[in-house]
C-alpha cells in the first residue's frame, strides 16, 4: 500500500470536521552492493528497481546495456557486481557536485544544440502536474518525469526528489537509452546533486516547478545545463544558459 487515510481533525474558517485524510507510507530501502552497504534511503515501495539501476548508473557501477540481478528482502536491495569494484561506503558517498567533482570525478560540458520553445516549457509543466501519482492525494512525494520532445516518456515518484529522478533515469537505462537528448522535469528543489545527473546524462535543460540553489544554478551555467524554474501558470524563471529557450 502506497498511502493510508488516517482520521484527523481538520480546521477550515472556523469550523471543525473530523474526517480521514490519505497520508503516504514512509519504507526504508538499504542497498547492499557485493555485501557492503552503499546507501539508505527512505522511498515508497514500487519501482525500487528502477531506483536501483538510476542509483547504481549514476554513480559509475553499471555503465549502458548492463543488467545485474537484484534480491530484495527485509527492507533491502542486494547487488552482487562482477570484478575488483571499489565499493564506497555511506560516510564516503558525497552529495554535494562540486565536492565529486574536486575529488576527481571527470564530467564536460553538455554541447547539445536543443532549442524549446517558451510554450513548450509551460505546456510540459501543465502535463506534467496531471501525471497520475499519490502527490494529487497525499501531496507528500516528489515527481519527476523525461521529455524527448514535446511529450512526456517516462515518469516516476518518490519520498526525495532525488529519488524520484534516478527512477526515471533507472526506467531510460533499462530502456537502453543511457544518454537520452530531452527534457527533465522535477516538483523539486534543484540543487547540484540533480544538475550532476544532468551533466552525466547529457540533458541540457530541467523544468522544475521549485526552486534551484545558487550551486546548482552555478554548475549549470558552467557545465551547459538550462535551469528553468518556479514554472507555474503560464511563467517560469531561467536561471542559466538561457539561449535554449526561444
Amino acid at each position: 500500500m502506497i498511502f493510508r487515510k488516517i482520521p484527523i481533525i481538520r480546521y477550515n474558517r472556523g469550523e471543525r470536521i473530523s474526517m480521514e485524510d490519505p497520508v503516504i507510507e514512509e519504507n526504508w530501502l538499504d542497498l547492499y552492493v557485493n555485501g557492503k552497504l552503499l546507501m539508505g534511503t527512505p522511498v515508497i515501495d514500487r519501482e525500487i528497481d528502477e531506483l536501483v539501476y538510476g542509483f547504481l548508473f549514476m554513480e559509475g557501477y553499471l555503465k549502458s546495456g548492463e543488467r545485474i540481478k537484484i534480491e530484495i528482502k527485509s527492507g533491502g536491495a542486494y547487488v552482487n557486481l562482477p570484478g575488483d569494484i571499489e565499493i564506497k561506503t555511506v560516510k564516503e558517498l558525497v552529495d554535494c557536485a562540486y565536492s565529486k567533482i574536486g575529488s576527481g570525478e571527470v564530467v564536460y560540458r553538455v554541447k547539445s544544440e536543443r532549442k524549446i520553445k517558451a510554450e513548450t516549457v509551460v505546456s510540459l509543466m501543465h502535463d506534467f502536474q496531471k501525471l497520475p501519482s499519490v502527490y494529487h492525494e497525499t501531496g507528500g512525494v516528489h515527481m519527476a518525469a523525461f521529455a524527448s520532445e514535446k511529450d512526456i516518456e517516462e515518469w516516476s515518484d518518490d519520498l526525495s526528489r532525488r529519488n524520484a529522478v534516478d527512477k526515471v533515469i533507472g526506467k531510460l537505462f533499462l530502456k537502453g537509452n543511457g544518454k537520452p537528448e530531452g527534457v527533465m522535469l522535477s516538483s523539486g528543489r534543484i540543487s547540484s546533486d540533480i544538475v550532476l545527473r544532468m551533466i552525466r546524462l547529457g540533458i541540457p535543460v530541467i523544468i522544475s516547478v521549485s526552486a534551484p540553489t545558487v550551486r546548482g544554478v552555478r554548475l549549470a551555467e558552467e557545465y551547459g545545463i538550462t535551469v528553468c524554474g518556479f514554472t507555474r501558470g503560464k511563467r517560469f524563471n531561467v536561471y542559466s544558459n538561457p539561449q535554449r529557450i526561444v
